[in-house]
């Protein structure tokens, strides 16, 4: 969309969507609070019918966050990023494409396009989802010799909080307005003496605005809307990218209302919630009553032998507060104090010292059952959220009746979450390279190909191998144990990538590597130098240095040939074939 003066100046003055930025603004608060105990202080409501105000205070001061609950819940959600796979392609000449390459190494902050997705952009996603990733340009300079610098395009994060008025069209921008700070003003080289003596991050009357044409900067006084010149940059700046270089950050777009975007979170934060509440009454309960209340009698004061006087004044030890007399007994006791009876108290049979000395101990089982009602709400979060539970999966093995299909179905929605995030990663990605790639190459970029792999592991590599073991021992076809195999090792050595290598080449490299040296060389029909081959691998292995394995210039056919060439060396005869003694 390309506005006049006169459609700007007009949004200016009556913000036209701004109830929908308030709806942001107020998925903002939530998702804050919830993945960031940002706003704790008003995050717990008052039930008056059940705590009173003192209690409540107390109990608002003391609620711990749910930032704990939310960082194991989204914990395996970094399968997204490490997952194998994956490719990126953008249509252009091999020198350019390393030009492109270059450029999404280092978006901002000395990081790639994917690490600043993952720091950056998916925090939002799940916090504000209707902020606004944004595609700033740096401003053109002149260096010492006259020349101009190349300016450089990059990604930004702007919180819903930020933006004054936007419109979507799609998960796309016709336009979009900030209400400038201070400090943004003076990074903007806006000269206003009104402006001096404010702090950096007070609101004020200048506004920018960004549409498909140009980046515009104006001062609202009154009903008046002016075109700001007391501005050290250009105003406005032309928009040489042909559209609002900006995109909501969720692609979940509100079934009943299309403008309006959800959090992939928003069907949990209800429950968290209830979860922060709950554990909020479950703690400040065991401050209230967790101390066991010890039961004794008064013991006399030391000071003042139960008198309660000291020289006519009150005892200090044994006088309360505001009291003008001691009360004779000592008001606070010692794991050294001994309370003594005389022996003729043991003529009453009756006397029991434990029924004297003795504590109240709190309710532990109620406690409990606290305690298991907060882990069935974590629980139904995770179900919500993943489709299972991961710390109910089912275990293969000899006590278990599932199979490994059984326990591949129970992933599958998990799979599915991932899978979402997956996209929502590609579609960001691909918009972040597209403003990058159009504003370097112009008419010669057409659009970007950024896919993410899928392969996700999500079960332990101790199930993996009985998955492997199972299907070995059913008979699977070799493709099929192989990429059991595959994942194992995947699984196994995910942060050792030096030895994750070498076994999957070794995978390569090994003949028959789903069947037993025994049973090889016990096959009528497998040629006997390769039965050799299988026999010798392990001790040739032995003799291949890591680094070798490893390597991209050894590939799998050489290592097959300088294993065939050690067997050879070793000079084994083929035997006789046994005669038929019939």
């Amino acid at each position: 969309m390309i506005l006049t003066f006169e459609e700007i100046q007009e949004i200016i003055r009556s913000n036209p969507n701004k109830g929908l930025i308030e709806t942001g603004k107020e998925f903002c608060r939530i998702g804050m609070l919830h993945l960031y105990g940002s706003g704790m202080e008003s995050a717990i409501r008052h039930c008056e019918h059940f705590v009173s105000k003192e209690l409540f205070d107390v109990q608002k001061k003391y609620a711990v966050s749910n930032k704990d609950m939310f960082s194991r819940l989204l914990q395996q959600e970094d399968m997204v990023f490490t997952a194998h796979g994956g490719s990126s392609h953008f249509g252009l000449t091999e020198e350019k494409e390393v030009h492109i390459n270059s450029l999404l190494s280092n978006v901002r902050f000395g990081v790639g396009l994917r690490d600043w997705v993952k720091v950056f952009a998916l925090s939002a996603y799940r916090a504000d989802p209707m902020g606004v990733i944004m595609m700033e340009v740096d401003p053109v300079k002149i260096n010492e010799t006259g020349e101009f610098n190349q300016p450089r395009i990059y990604p930004t994060y702007k919180s819903i909080n930020s933006v004054y008025d936007y419109l979507p069209n799609g998960r796309y921008l016709e336009y979009i307005s900030f209400r400038l700070t201070v400090g943004e003003c003076r990074k903007f080289g806006i000269t206003d003496e009104k402006l001096k003596n404010l702090k950096a991050s007070d609101k004020t009357e200048y506004y920018r605005l960004v549409d498909d044409r140009k980046d515009i900067i104006v001062h609202k006084d009154g009903s008046n809307v002016n075109l700001v010149s007391n501005i050290a940059q250009q105003n406005p700046i032309a928009n040489t990218l042909g559209r609002t270089p900006a995109f909501v950050v969720s692609d979940i777009m509100k079934f009943d209302e299309p403008n309006v975007f959800l959090s992939p979170l928003h069907y949990v934060f209800e429950l968290a919630q209830s979860f922060l509440e709950a554990r909020s009454i479950r703690d400040i309960q065991k401050m209230y009553h967790g101390f066991a209340k010890a039961i004794e009698p008064l013991l006399k004061c030391p000071t003042c032998v139960g008198t309660g006087y000291i020289e006519g004044a009150a005892c200090p030890d044994c006088t309360p507060g505001g009291a003008d007399k001691g009360s004779g007994y000592k008001l606070r006791t010692k794991v050294s104090d001994v309370a003594k009876f005389p022996l003729e108290i043991l003529e009453n049979s009756g006397f029991d010292f434990r029924k004297i000395f003795g504590y109240v101990t709190p309710d532990i089982e109620s406690w409990e059952k606290q305690d298991v009602s907060l882990d069935d709400i974590e629980e139904m979060i995770e179900m919500t959220y993943w489709g299972n539970v991961r710390l109910k999966r089912p275990k293969i093995g000899a006590d278990s009746n599932m199979t490994a299909t059984e326990v591949n179905s129970s992933d599958m929605p998990k799979e599915s979450r991932l899978n979402l995030t997956a996209d929502w990663v590609e579609k960001t990605e691909n918009a972040i390279a597209d403003f990058i790639g159009q504003y370097w190459f112009e008419d010669e970029w057409k659009k970007s190909s950024i896919t993410l792999g899928r392969e996700y592991i999500l079960r332990t590599p101790e199930e993996l191998m009985e998955d492997y073991q199972e299907r070995r021992t059913k008979g699977a076809p070799d493709f099929a144990l192989d990429e059991a195999l595959e994942k194992y090792y995947r699984a196994k050595y995910k942060r050792n990538p030096v030895l994750l290598a070498k076994y999957l080449k070794m995978l390569d490299v090994e003949p028959f590597p789903h069947t037993n040296v025994k049973d090889v060389e016990a096959s009528q029909i497998i040629p006997f130098s390769d039965k050799l081959q299988k026999r010798y691998f392990g001790e040739w292995s032995d003799t291949v240095p890591d680094g070798k394995w490893v390597s991209p210039s050894f590939t799998p056919t050489a290592l097959k040939e300088e294993l065939k060439m050690y067997v050879e060396s070793k000079g084994i005869a083929e035997p006789e074939p046994k005669k038929d003694m019939a």
